[in-house]
């Protein structure tokens, strides 16, 4: 194996110092991207649990009982259904 020259030992140094700073680049974006995504993902399970909540509340509000029936309303309905027996 012959011995590299100081310009070959020069240029392999710098390209192993781009390779590296490429690597910290990349690094560093993903830590960002990490961030990002963690910062996202509690704000939709914010949502998630606003919605779960709202859900529940109109399920709940569906569920009312009308108000009971006046006498001239059930009145009414007997003799609906007493004509409809004819």
């Amino acid at each position: 194996m012959s011995e590299l020259t100081i310009e070959e030992l020069k240029l392999k140094l710098a390209q192993e110092v781009e390779a590296k700073q490429k690597v910290l680049d990349e690094l560093e974006t993903a830590r960002e991207t990490t961030q990002k995504l963690l910062e996202e993902t509690k704000r939709l399970k914010q949502v998630n649990a606003d919605l779960f909540a709202r859900t529940v509340a109109g399920s709940k509000d569906t569920t009312i009982k009308k108000e009971p029936a006046t006498i001239d309303e059930i009145a009414d309905t007997i003799i609906s259904k007493l004509k409809n027996k004819r």
